[in-house]
């Protein structure tokens, strides 16, 4: 079983991902993690020194290297499914499950873990975070519709997850 979570940047891909993916016994990737270890630098500084085009280029690459491994609950970023025709590949290997939390509760969430980690919002204020958050979801809301399950909810718990993804296993 492929698991691929994914929805907006502090939508509790990693959050929820780590506890789904033991629940289930399955191993647990992180998008982004292997991102840095396939080019040895952190997020922050590959868009730093190469722009956000060469980040979604190295992040297609990363997921595609996945589908050569089986059983895992893989949290993308929040924009990978929007690029390189990702979401027909992350369908095409396994099921995707869209995250879908309101636009507050996102904004809050990521203002409370710290911008600096994530590029696309460092520096900013709340405000304009969450104007952020709102833009991007209107661009990036058809990609995540395409998702083979949806979660919708502002505290998505684990066993909300886990009962959705073990009726849609079964079908």
């Amino acid at each position: 079983m492929k698991l691929y979570l994914v929805g907006m940047p502090g939508s509790g891909k990693s959050t929820l991902g780590k506890p789904l993916a033991k629940a289930l016994q399955l191993d647990f990737l992180d998008l982004d993690q292997l991102i840095v270890e396939q080019e040895q630098r952190s997020i922050p500084e590959i868009f730093q020194e190469h722009g956000e085009a060469y980040f979604r280029e190295a992040e297609h690459r990363a997921l595609v290297k996945t589908s050569q491994k089986d059983d895992f609950v893989l949290a993308t970023g929040g924009g990978a499914p929007c690029f390189h025709r990702n979401m027909t590949t992350i369908n095409a290997q396994g099921i995707s499950i869209y995250l879908e939390v309101g636009v507050a509760a996102i904004a809050d969430r990521v203002i409370k873990d710290g911008t600096e980690h994530r590029p696309l919002f460092s520096g900013l204020s709340k405000e304009e975070c969450q104007a952020k958050i709102e833009q991007q979801l209107r661009q990036r809301a058809s990609f995540y519709e395409q998702s083979i399950l949806k979660v919708t909810g502002d505290s998505i718990g684990l066993e909300e997850l886990l009962t959705s993804v073990r009726q849609i296993s079964k079908t």
